[in-house]
């Protein structure tokens, strides 16, 4: 009907749900010694910031984002954003994953008054093993949070994304009219 009216595609995203149950924690995925090959999970370090905004903004273009009610900002790092979420009761948790000493993704959670969102920041090219590692951790980690969400875009990282413990629970199809800016 929309396609019938002069609308084209812009973009498809999924909302992944977490599965029920606790994944045993990502350390116990790989082997007991440190070794550069394999995925490491680290909190987010500031030195990450910037390629973690550049990742979000690609992702999560403005024109698809409208609805969110808090700015990428709050992420940063910094005394001025931890005051913010501070007074703000803005709870947040970061994971990033490196695999052969490279960034491959960054997952953010941010609870509100209405969701509990995750929030996946890597490219296409990532490591889908490294992404999966991070994302079971982060569920380990929140296992006692109900309804753990993901929006991502579709036909990304969604192997990776399954093999964590998510399921498609919606897939939107954004649109724009012919013309329209």
């Amino acid at each position: 009907m929309y396609r019938e009216l002069g609308f084209v595609e812009r973009a498809q995203r999924i909302t992944w749900r977490a599965k029920k149950g606790t994944p045993p924690p990502a350390a116990s995925l790989s082997h007991s010694t440190y070794a550069p090959d394999l995925p490491t999970i680290t909190k987010r370090f500031s030195r990450f910031w910037p390629q973690q905004r550049t990742w979000l903004k690609r992702l999560h273009p403005e024109e698809l984002s409208w609805y969110r009610s808090w700015s990428w900002n709050s992420l940063k790092p910094g005394l001025w954003s931890w005051l913010y979420r501070l007074f703000v009761e803005f709870d947040l948790r970061q994971w990033a994953v490196q695999k052969d000493g490279q960034l491959q993704g960054v997952l953010a959670w941010m609870p509100t008054l209405r969701s509990a969102p995750l929030w996946l920041a890597c490219d296409s090219y990532a490591d889908p093993e490294s992404i999966t590692t991070l994302l079971i951790q982060a569920r380990y980690d929140l296992r006692h949070q109900q309804n753990l969400k993901m929006e991502h875009p579709a036909n990304m990282q969604e192997e990776a994304i399954q093999a964590a413990g998510f399921e498609n629970a919606r897939t939107l199809i954004w649109m724009r009219a012919k013309g329209a800016t």
